[in-house]
This record gives structure tokens, C-alpha cells and sequence, in this order.
């Protein structure tokens, strides 16, 4: 089963009441937020759960994060909360996961079998009136199967999860994600919080906020959405470059790489067609996978390339990205990965930003993907 192209609502009042209904029947909803695109599902409603995990294809140990409409949602959840927790809920709504100790009722699926639970208010406005009508939480992890490049547009939703949603499933087409890149996770079980996931909300605004010092010890943390090594990765390989001088030798030396790579595959593709297949080694045998072919790129390009716009474009590349700024970065990083698979690029060329504010989100979403990639 799949859905079509019906059920890309465009936003408004019977795009809510779509959302909630469909919600309240076990279905389940591309939902736009800040950061990127969630599929969401009543987080009391375990057969729906169920579902968000078949869909992405996500393993049942992965948490998932409860999106609430009100604070006082948080009692539903949370078996207790610590006061520097309390304080930071001042920044809600917006791109925060609070990691808090759960309720013994709390489904297990929600919290991947542990005894916490991740929960944000999100502050996209159709995210908050869909809460807010349905008058209860859903669970939404990013919008995308599993590991792959994360959805900021109601299009990504479709390309990457129509085959895997059901006819009377919806997306909400809530434009461009203003943010770009998920929330930052901070765990509130111990005496001082501790980021597990970097985001929009800086370590310095988590302290001030907090009223206390963050605690750098990463050790014993729970599992928490997106801590995998390898993760956000596109089908191209992206490779990490610090600044214009290394990405000027990169060009030249990755794309030889990249290029006796792809001879290399081409030569034992050639050498396994040629040679005859005896009955002994048939069913082992595993056929190398062909490169899909591009279907557009810049001219005579190799390698696509993820920059601030400062950055001159060495010879043989095309632009995926050019930004103004990290914030510009963020909210243009998933788009780009996406574009250099569409163009049928093997090669990502991404220029880190400056390891500060949202940066510091940035580059560990490109080393995740080039770990996956």
C-alpha cells in the first residue's frame, strides 16, 4: 500500500481537521515543525507507534520523541522533573528535546525499552494547532527512513515514505523548515544537564538558561534519536574538508579516488559477467550494484560542494550549497544532500562551518553522513 499525491494537504483549517482526524483513526502524519519534517502519531496509541517504525523502517530500540501542545502535557509523560528542567521549558516552544525520567505507564516503545523520555514542543504553528486540536501528544521522529538524509519539505516526506504509508495518511505541506536541522537533546536525568544531540540551542544558552552548569560526561547517557555513528547519510559519499585551501586539494584528489572507485567497479562488474557461473557458486554469488545514472548536474561536474558562499567553487564542481551564513547552512544542509543524489553525484565536497552556535550542529550532521556514506 502507499499514498498519492492527494494526500499533500496544503495548509490551512481543513488541512488541521484532516491531521487530527486522521490522527484519532491510527494514522499517520507528515507533519511540518522548525527543525525538519516529523511523522507523527498519537503517542498513546501503540498500534500507531507500531507504525512509524514499520514505515521508516527504524529499529524498536531507537526512542522516539513525544511532541507535546502544552506544558502541562509534560506531567503525562515525565515521572518528575528536575527544577533546572522546569527552567528550561522556557525556551518552548521551539527546538528542544528534554530527556526526563518516564512514567511506569509510559508505552516502552516510545523510550526504546529505557526509563526515560524525550519531549519537545515544537514551534512550527500548523505543528501547534494540530497538537493542540487533536488535544493530546504524538510521538514524530524525522520524516525519512531510517538513517537517511532528514526531511525539511512536505516533498521529501513524499519521495522518501509515499510507498511506505497507507491509503488515508496525510502530509501537511508546511513549506521549508525554518531551522534545518533537529532539535538539540539535553538529558535532564542527573544533577546538571547534558547535550546529547547538538542543535539550534546552544550549551551557552542551555547553562544560562538552566541555571547551572552542563555536564561535558557523556558517559551511561541514554540512547537518544540521531546519536548513531553513522546516520543522515545520502547514497553520494561526502567527505569533510576544513577550509578552501583543503577543499581545493580535495577537488583534485577525492575525485581520483572517486574516479578508481568507479573503475574498479566497472572492471569486476565486466570480469563477473564474463565469467560463467557454475552451480556451486551460484546462490552464493552477489552482483555488484550498478550506479544509478544522473539525471542533471552542472556542466562537466564531478563533485557537488557544500560551502559558506564565500568559498570559490574549484573547477568540476556544482554548488549544492552556498550559504550566508551557519544558519543559512543548517536550513539548506538536508536539501543539498538530497540534490546531489537527484543529480546522480558520487562526490559531496562538505566545507565545515566554524565549530559555533548552530555550527556546532552542522558539522555533526555531515560527520554522521560521511561515516554513512
Amino acid at each position: 500500500m502507499s499514498i498519492d499525491r492527494a494526500a499533500l494537504l496544503n495548509p490551512g483549517e481543513a488541512a488541521i481537521t484532516a491531521a487530527v482526524s486522521c490522527l484519532r483513526n491510527g494514522g499517520l502524519v507528515g507533519l511540518p515543525t522548525e527543525t525538519v519534517y516529523g511523522l507523527a502519531a498519537r503517542a498513546a496509541d501503540a498500534t500507531a507507534v507500531a507504525r512509524i517504525f514499520a514505515a521508516k523502517g527504524r529499529p524498536v530500540d531507537h526512542p522516539l520523541i513525544v511532541h507535546i501542545g502544552d506544558i502541562a502535557d509534560v506531567q503525562h509523560w515525565a515521572a518528575d522533573v528536575p527544577n533546572y528542567a522546569r527552567n528550561l521549558m522556557s525556551l518552548w516552544p521551539g527546538p528542544m528535546t528534554l530527556i526526563l525520567p518516564k512514567r511506569a505507564d509510559v508505552n516502552p516503545m516510545l523510550s526504546g525499552g529505557q526509563a526515560t523520555i524525550g519531549i519537545r514542543m515544537p514551534a512550527h504553528p500548523l505543528a501547534l494547532q494540530v497538537l493542540r486540536g487533536l488535544g493530546e501528544a504524538v510521538a514524530a521522529p524525522s520524516a525519512n527512513r531510517f538513517g537517511e538524509v532528514s526531511a525539511t519539505t512536505a516533498e521529501h516526506v513524499f519521495t522518501a515514505l509515499a510507498q511506505h504509508l497507507q491509503p488515508g495518511d496525510v502530509i501537511i505541506d508546511g513549506g521549508a523548515c525554518e531551522v534545518g536541522v533537529e532539535s538539540t537533546i539535553i538529558d535532564c536525568t542527573g544533577e546538571a544537564p547534558r547535550i546529547l544531540r547538538p542543535g539550534a540551542i546552544s550549551a551557552e544558552t542551555v547553562a544560562a538558561v538552566a541555571g547551572v552548569a552542563v555536564d561535558s560526561n557523556q558517559l551511561n547517557a541514554p540512547r537518544v534519536s540521531g546519536s548513531l555513528a553513522s546516520h543522515y547519510a545520502p547514497r553520494a559519499r561526502v567527505v569533510l574538508v576544513p577550509d578552501a585551501q583543503a577543499l581545493a586539494t580535495a577537488a583534485i584528489t577525492e575525485t581520483a579516488a572517486t574516479a578508481a572507485a568507479a573503475t574498479a567497479v566497472t572492471a569486476a562488474t565486466t570480469e563477473t559477467a564474463a565469467t560463467p557461473t557454475t552451480a556451486a557458486t551460484a546462490g552464493n554469488a552477489t552482483a555488484p550494484t550498478a550506479t544509478t545514472a544522473p539525471t542533471e548536474r552542472g556542466p562537466d561536474a564531478t563533485f557537488g560542494v557544500l560551502a559558506l558562499a564565500e568559498l570559490a567553487l574549484p573547477e568540476g564542481g556544482t554548488q549544492l550549497l552556498a550559504a550566508r551564513d551557519a544558519q543559512d547552512y543548517a536550513r539548506g544542509l538536508y536539501t543539498a544532500l538530497r540534490a546531489a543524489d537527484d543529480m546522480g553525484l558520487t562526490l559531496v565536497l562538505a566545507v565545515l562551518p566554524p565549530a559555533v552556535g548552530i555550527g556546532i550542529a552542522i558539522r555533526d550532521r555531515l560527520m554522521r553522513a560521511a561515516a554513512g556514506s
